[in-house]
Protein backbone atom coordinates (compact mmCIF):
# COMPACT_ATOMS: atom_id res chain seq x y z
CA UNK A 1 0.00 0.00 0.00
CA UNK A 2 1.49 3.83 -0.68
CA UNK A 3 0.75 6.55 1.84
CA UNK A 4 0.45 9.70 -0.99
CA UNK A 5 1.42 13.11 0.58
CA UNK A 6 0.59 16.66 -0.64
CA UNK A 7 3.13 18.58 1.54
CA UNK A 8 1.25 22.11 0.99
CA UNK A 9 4.20 24.09 2.20
CA UNK A 10 6.46 22.91 -1.03
CA UNK A 11 3.96 21.82 -3.41
CA UNK A 12 5.17 18.34 -3.51
CA UNK A 13 3.35 15.00 -4.19
CA UNK A 14 5.26 12.51 -2.04
CA UNK A 15 4.80 8.71 -1.79
CA UNK A 16 5.85 6.40 1.01
CA UNK A 17 5.46 2.54 0.32
CA UNK A 18 4.59 0.27 2.93
CA UNK A 19 7.39 -2.69 1.74
CA UNK A 20 9.97 -0.19 2.19
CA UNK A 21 9.12 1.35 5.94
CA UNK A 22 12.23 0.60 7.16
CA UNK A 23 13.77 3.13 4.90
CA UNK A 24 11.40 6.06 5.20
CA UNK A 25 13.37 8.95 5.51
CA UNK A 26 10.75 11.96 6.57
CA UNK A 27 12.60 13.24 10.32
CA UNK A 28 12.75 16.75 7.64
CA UNK A 29 9.16 16.95 6.59
CA UNK A 30 6.42 19.30 8.66
CA UNK A 31 4.93 17.63 11.91
CA UNK A 32 1.37 16.64 9.94
CA UNK A 33 3.52 14.68 7.96
CA UNK A 34 5.95 12.85 10.57
CA UNK A 35 3.04 12.25 13.30
CA UNK A 36 1.22 10.39 10.66
CA UNK A 37 4.03 8.15 8.89
CA UNK A 38 5.02 7.16 12.76
CA UNK A 39 2.07 5.98 13.40
CA UNK A 40 1.45 4.29 10.39
CA UNK A 41 5.26 2.72 10.60
CA UNK A 42 4.86 1.67 14.55
CA UNK A 43 1.54 0.09 13.77
CA UNK A 44 3.06 -1.81 10.76
CA UNK A 45 5.71 -2.52 13.04
CA UNK A 46 3.31 -4.45 15.17
CA UNK A 47 3.79 -2.37 18.18
CA UNK A 48 1.86 -3.67 20.89
CA UNK A 49 0.71 -0.39 22.79
CA UNK A 50 0.13 3.21 22.00
CA UNK A 51 -0.85 6.47 24.13
CA UNK A 52 -3.44 8.67 23.02
CA UNK A 53 -4.31 12.02 25.00
CA UNK A 54 -8.02 13.01 25.07
CA UNK A 55 -9.05 16.31 23.18
CA UNK A 56 -9.91 18.34 26.95
CA UNK A 57 -13.24 19.62 25.13
CA UNK A 58 -15.21 17.59 28.05
CA UNK A 59 -12.05 18.59 30.44
CA UNK A 60 -8.65 18.02 30.82
CA UNK A 61 -6.71 16.01 27.92
CA UNK A 62 -5.43 12.77 29.42
CA UNK A 63 -3.47 10.20 28.59
CA UNK A 64 -5.24 6.85 27.30
CA UNK A 65 -3.47 3.91 26.58
CA UNK A 66 -4.67 1.23 23.21
CA UNK A 67 -3.64 -2.00 22.45
CA UNK A 68 -2.95 -2.72 18.47
CA UNK A 69 -5.19 -5.43 19.20
CA UNK A 70 -8.08 -2.77 20.15
CA UNK A 71 -7.11 -0.42 17.19
CA UNK A 72 -7.16 -3.69 14.67
CA UNK A 73 -10.55 -4.65 16.04
CA UNK A 74 -11.97 -0.57 15.88
CA UNK A 75 -10.63 -0.70 12.34
CA UNK A 76 -12.71 -4.07 11.59
CA UNK A 77 -16.04 -2.68 12.88
CA UNK A 78 -16.23 0.59 11.57
CA UNK A 79 -15.07 -1.39 8.01
CA UNK A 80 -17.55 -4.04 8.07
CA UNK A 81 -20.26 -1.29 9.24
CA UNK A 82 -19.73 0.87 5.71
CA UNK A 83 -19.44 -2.02 4.18
CA UNK A 84 -16.74 -0.38 1.54
CA UNK A 85 -15.66 -2.45 -1.66
CA UNK A 86 -12.59 -4.10 -1.63
CA UNK A 87 -10.41 -2.01 -3.00
CA UNK A 88 -11.03 1.46 -1.58
CA UNK A 89 -8.56 4.60 -1.00
CA UNK A 90 -8.57 6.69 2.17
CA UNK A 91 -8.00 10.49 2.74
CA UNK A 92 -6.52 11.92 5.97
CA UNK A 93 -7.25 15.57 6.47
CA UNK A 94 -7.59 15.29 10.27
CA UNK A 95 -4.33 15.50 12.95
CA UNK A 96 -3.13 12.13 13.45
CA UNK A 97 -1.89 12.64 17.22
CA UNK A 98 -6.08 12.01 17.80
CA UNK A 99 -7.76 8.76 17.42
CA UNK A 100 -9.95 10.10 14.94
CA UNK A 101 -7.30 10.84 13.09
CA UNK A 102 -5.13 7.45 13.91
CA UNK A 103 -7.68 5.36 12.73
CA UNK A 104 -8.58 6.88 9.46
CA UNK A 105 -5.08 5.43 8.81
CA UNK A 106 -5.50 2.26 10.51
CA UNK A 107 -8.41 0.92 8.62
CA UNK A 108 -6.10 1.82 5.50
CA UNK A 109 -3.19 -0.26 7.12
CA UNK A 110 -5.28 -3.25 8.21
CA UNK A 111 -7.29 -3.48 4.92
CA UNK A 112 -3.64 -3.05 3.14
CA UNK A 113 -5.52 0.16 1.05
CA UNK A 114 -4.14 3.15 -0.16
CA UNK A 115 -4.24 6.89 1.75
CA UNK A 116 -3.73 10.43 1.30
CA UNK A 117 -2.83 12.40 3.41
CA UNK A 118 -3.31 16.08 3.40
CA UNK A 119 -2.57 19.07 5.93
CA UNK A 120 -5.39 19.54 8.94
CA UNK A 121 -7.19 22.26 8.28
CA UNK A 122 -11.13 23.71 8.78
CA UNK A 123 -11.03 23.82 5.23
CA UNK A 124 -9.82 20.92 3.79
CA UNK A 125 -7.70 21.37 0.59
CA UNK A 126 -6.34 18.54 -1.24
CA UNK A 127 -4.08 20.53 -3.47
CA UNK A 128 -1.79 17.58 -5.63
CA UNK A 129 -3.96 14.96 -4.66
CA UNK A 130 -7.21 16.51 -6.02
CA UNK A 131 -7.45 14.54 -9.47
CA UNK A 132 -6.91 11.00 -6.89
CA UNK A 133 -9.93 8.84 -6.51
CA UNK A 134 -11.14 9.26 -2.97
CA UNK A 135 -13.54 6.42 -1.53
CA UNK A 136 -13.56 7.12 2.43
CA UNK A 137 -12.95 9.93 4.26
CA UNK A 138 -12.80 11.42 7.72
CA UNK A 139 -14.48 14.77 8.75
CA UNK A 140 -14.81 17.06 11.32
CA UNK A 141 -18.14 18.56 11.34
CA UNK A 142 -16.80 22.23 10.46
CA UNK A 143 -14.82 20.44 7.87
CA UNK A 144 -17.01 18.74 5.90
CA UNK A 145 -19.65 21.69 5.92
CA UNK A 146 -16.64 23.79 4.65
CA UNK A 147 -15.40 21.52 1.87
CA UNK A 148 -19.03 20.57 0.74
CA UNK A 149 -20.12 23.99 -0.07
CA UNK A 150 -16.94 24.45 -2.02
CA UNK A 151 -16.42 20.82 -3.58
CA UNK A 152 -19.87 19.70 -3.81
CA UNK A 153 -19.89 17.58 -6.62
CA UNK A 154 -16.36 16.11 -5.19
CA UNK A 155 -17.71 15.40 -1.95
CA UNK A 156 -20.61 13.19 -3.78
CA UNK A 157 -17.83 11.73 -5.50
CA UNK A 158 -16.40 9.79 -2.10
CA UNK A 159 -18.19 6.74 -1.60
CA UNK A 160 -18.52 7.20 2.17
CA UNK A 161 -17.82 10.24 4.38
CA UNK A 162 -17.61 9.42 8.17
CA UNK A 163 -18.71 13.22 10.22
CA UNK A 164 -17.94 13.12 13.92
CA UNK A 165 -15.39 14.49 17.24
CA UNK A 166 -17.85 17.34 18.01
CA UNK A 167 -21.24 18.48 17.61
CA UNK A 168 -23.03 18.82 14.26
CA UNK A 169 -25.07 21.77 13.69
CA UNK A 170 -28.37 21.46 11.62
CA UNK A 171 -26.99 23.04 7.98
CA UNK A 172 -24.44 20.35 8.67
CA UNK A 173 -27.25 18.06 9.21
CA UNK A 174 -29.17 19.11 6.54
CA UNK A 175 -27.02 19.69 4.21
CA UNK A 176 -25.75 15.68 4.59
CA UNK A 177 -28.90 14.83 3.74
CA UNK A 178 -29.28 15.94 0.71
CA UNK A 179 -26.11 13.85 -0.32
CA UNK A 180 -26.91 10.98 -2.77
CA UNK A 181 -23.51 9.23 -1.24
CA UNK A 182 -22.66 7.20 1.81
CA UNK A 183 -23.00 9.97 5.01
CA UNK A 184 -22.54 8.73 8.52
CA UNK A 185 -22.74 10.73 11.87
CA UNK A 186 -20.14 8.56 14.12
CA UNK A 187 -19.79 8.36 18.10
CA UNK A 188 -17.14 7.38 19.81
CA UNK A 189 -13.97 8.67 22.03
CA UNK A 190 -10.07 7.61 22.70
CA UNK A 191 -11.44 5.68 25.37
CA UNK A 192 -13.48 3.67 23.28
CA UNK A 193 -10.67 3.63 20.63
CA UNK A 194 -13.38 5.76 17.64
CA UNK A 195 -16.59 4.09 16.73
CA UNK A 196 -18.25 2.52 19.11
CA UNK A 197 -21.83 3.25 16.87
CA UNK A 198 -23.16 5.50 14.01
CA UNK A 199 -26.04 6.95 12.67
CA UNK A 200 -26.42 7.09 8.82
CA UNK A 201 -27.37 10.52 6.97
CA UNK A 202 -27.31 9.63 3.60
CA UNK A 203 -28.98 8.31 1.39
CA UNK A 204 -31.14 6.69 4.25
CA UNK A 205 -31.62 8.77 7.20
CA UNK A 206 -31.98 7.30 10.62
CA UNK A 207 -33.10 9.00 13.63
CA UNK A 208 -30.97 7.13 16.39
CA UNK A 209 -27.27 6.20 17.03
CA UNK A 210 -26.66 2.32 16.13
CA UNK A 211 -24.06 0.24 18.04
CA UNK A 212 -21.31 -1.33 15.55
CA UNK A 213 -21.01 -5.60 16.27
CA UNK A 214 -19.80 -6.16 19.44
CA UNK A 215 -21.01 -3.45 20.95
CA UNK A 216 -23.55 -3.07 23.46
CA UNK A 217 -25.11 0.12 25.28
CA UNK A 218 -27.24 0.37 28.58
CA UNK A 219 -28.65 3.49 30.90
CA UNK A 220 -27.84 4.46 34.20
CA UNK A 221 -29.76 5.67 36.93
CA UNK A 222 -28.60 9.40 35.62
CA UNK A 223 -29.77 8.39 32.18
CA UNK A 224 -25.72 8.38 31.27
CA UNK A 225 -24.80 6.08 28.83
CA UNK A 226 -22.80 2.78 29.50
CA UNK A 227 -20.92 1.25 26.76
CA UNK A 228 -20.17 -2.81 26.72
CA UNK A 229 -17.53 -4.13 24.52
CA UNK A 230 -18.56 -7.84 24.33
CA UNK A 231 -14.73 -8.36 22.53
CA UNK A 232 -13.50 -8.19 26.21
CA UNK A 233 -15.66 -7.68 29.19
CA UNK A 234 -14.33 -4.07 28.96
CA UNK A 235 -16.93 -1.13 30.02
CA UNK A 236 -16.90 2.63 29.79
CA UNK A 237 -19.25 4.69 31.76
CA UNK A 238 -19.77 8.32 29.55
CA UNK A 239 -21.18 11.34 31.22
CA UNK A 240 -23.72 11.62 28.50
CA UNK A 241 -27.15 11.90 28.46
CA UNK A 242 -28.88 9.68 25.59
CA UNK A 243 -32.52 8.31 25.63
CA UNK A 244 -31.64 4.56 24.84
CA UNK A 245 -34.08 2.76 22.59
CA UNK A 246 -32.56 -0.78 22.80
CA UNK A 247 -29.36 -1.88 23.80
CA UNK A 248 -27.91 -1.31 20.21
CA UNK A 249 -29.77 2.22 19.64
CA UNK A 250 -29.67 5.28 21.50
CA UNK A 251 -30.75 9.38 21.35
CA UNK A 252 -27.62 11.29 22.32
CA UNK A 253 -29.39 14.46 24.46
CA UNK A 254 -26.49 16.08 25.66
CA UNK A 255 -23.66 16.01 28.34
CA UNK A 256 -24.62 15.46 31.74
CA UNK A 257 -21.92 17.88 33.32
CA UNK A 258 -23.06 20.58 31.25
CA UNK A 259 -26.87 20.03 32.32
CA UNK A 260 -28.39 23.38 34.25
CA UNK A 261 -30.61 22.75 36.97
CA UNK A 262 -33.65 25.79 36.74
CA UNK A 263 -35.79 25.57 39.97
CA UNK A 264 -35.77 21.99 40.18
CA UNK A 265 -35.92 21.11 35.70
CA UNK A 266 -33.25 19.65 34.38
CA UNK A 267 -31.79 21.52 30.85
CA UNK A 268 -29.49 20.15 28.37
CA UNK A 269 -27.76 23.33 27.05
CA UNK A 270 -27.28 21.50 23.73
CA UNK A 271 -31.00 21.00 23.09
CA UNK A 272 -31.48 24.69 23.44
CA UNK A 273 -28.31 25.59 21.13
CA UNK A 274 -30.28 23.37 18.37
CA UNK A 275 -33.46 25.27 18.94
CA UNK A 276 -31.66 28.57 17.95
CA UNK A 277 -29.13 27.31 15.59
CA UNK A 278 -31.96 25.56 13.61
CA UNK A 279 -34.11 28.95 13.54
CA UNK A 280 -31.13 31.09 13.14
CA UNK A 281 -29.18 29.08 10.32
CA UNK A 282 -33.08 29.18 8.44
CA UNK A 283 -32.54 32.49 8.06
CA UNK A 284 -29.05 31.96 6.87
CA UNK A 285 -27.27 33.25 10.38
CA UNK A 286 -24.24 31.55 10.80
CA UNK A 287 -22.62 31.86 14.66
CA UNK A 288 -20.13 30.43 17.12
CA UNK A 289 -22.27 29.94 20.96
CA UNK A 290 -22.75 28.09 23.42
CA UNK A 291 -25.00 27.98 26.30
CA UNK A 292 -24.51 27.49 29.69
CA UNK A 293 -25.45 27.62 33.52
CA UNK A 294 -23.07 30.73 35.06
CA UNK A 295 -23.27 31.12 38.92
CA UNK A 296 -23.72 34.68 39.23
CA UNK A 297 -24.16 37.20 42.29
CA UNK A 298 -25.50 35.55 46.03
CA UNK A 299 -24.48 32.45 43.95
CA UNK A 300 -27.76 32.10 42.11
CA UNK A 301 -27.89 30.60 39.02
CA UNK A 302 -28.56 31.97 35.55
CA UNK A 303 -28.75 30.48 32.27
CA UNK A 304 -26.07 32.84 29.69
CA UNK A 305 -25.61 32.53 26.07
CA UNK A 306 -21.71 33.50 25.30
CA UNK A 307 -21.12 34.58 21.72
CA UNK A 308 -18.33 34.66 19.67
CA UNK A 309 -18.03 38.29 18.06
CA UNK A 310 -17.59 41.91 18.89
CA UNK A 311 -20.69 42.90 16.98
CA UNK A 312 -23.74 41.04 16.22
CA UNK A 313 -26.13 42.50 13.58
CA UNK A 314 -28.61 39.46 14.34
CA UNK A 315 -28.74 40.70 17.98
CA UNK A 316 -32.57 40.77 17.49
CA UNK A 317 -32.72 37.43 15.47
CA UNK A 318 -31.57 35.81 18.60
CA UNK A 319 -33.65 37.53 21.23
CA UNK A 320 -36.44 36.78 18.91
CA UNK A 321 -35.95 33.17 19.22
CA UNK A 322 -35.15 33.65 22.85
CA UNK A 323 -39.09 35.05 23.62
CA UNK A 324 -40.72 32.56 21.10
CA UNK A 325 -38.87 29.02 21.26
CA UNK A 326 -38.13 28.87 24.60
CA UNK A 327 -39.98 28.42 27.74
CA UNK A 328 -39.65 30.35 30.40
CA UNK A 329 -37.42 28.63 32.39
CA UNK A 330 -35.19 27.99 29.57
CA UNK A 331 -35.04 31.34 28.46
CA UNK A 332 -31.59 32.91 28.11
CA UNK A 333 -31.04 35.38 30.80
CA UNK A 334 -28.21 36.95 30.16
CA UNK A 335 -25.91 37.35 26.79
CA UNK A 336 -21.82 37.96 26.40
CA UNK A 337 -19.95 38.34 23.01
CA UNK A 338 -16.61 38.02 22.87
CA UNK A 339 -13.92 38.46 20.52
CA UNK A 340 -13.13 34.88 20.58
CA UNK A 341 -14.14 31.80 22.45
CA UNK A 342 -11.48 28.98 23.47
CA UNK A 343 -10.33 26.25 21.34
CA UNK A 344 -8.66 23.28 22.36
CA UNK A 345 -5.60 21.94 19.88
CA UNK A 346 -7.74 19.59 17.73
CA UNK A 347 -10.25 22.73 16.99
CA UNK A 348 -13.05 21.85 18.96
CA UNK A 349 -15.26 24.23 21.62
CA UNK A 350 -13.57 23.87 25.19
CA UNK A 351 -16.58 25.23 27.37
CA UNK A 352 -15.19 25.11 30.30
CA UNK A 353 -12.21 27.75 29.67
CA UNK A 354 -14.35 29.99 27.24
CA UNK A 355 -16.72 30.52 30.79
CA UNK A 356 -13.67 31.74 32.25
CA UNK A 357 -13.68 34.94 30.07
CA UNK A 358 -16.58 35.87 32.64
CA UNK A 359 -14.02 36.13 35.26
CA UNK A 360 -11.96 38.59 33.21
Amino acid sequence: MDFIIHHIEKAERLKFNSNQADEWDFEHLPSYITVALTFAKDILAKRETFVFHTSGSTGKPKPIEISLKQIELSAKRTLDFINLEANFTSWLCLKAEFIGGAMVLARAIFANQNVLISKPMAFPHLGLLEADKIDLVSFAPNQFENFAKEKLDRVQDIACVLIGGADMSASCEKLATQMSNKIFHTYGMTETCSNVAMKQLSPRQEKYFQALEGITFFETKKKTLLIKDDSNALSHQTNDVVELIDETHFKFMGRADWAINKNGIKIHPQELEAKFRNALEEASIFINFFIAEHKAKKNESEIVMLIEGSYLSCFSNILAVNDSLLTKHEKIEQFYLFHSLVYTSNGKLDRKASMNLLNK
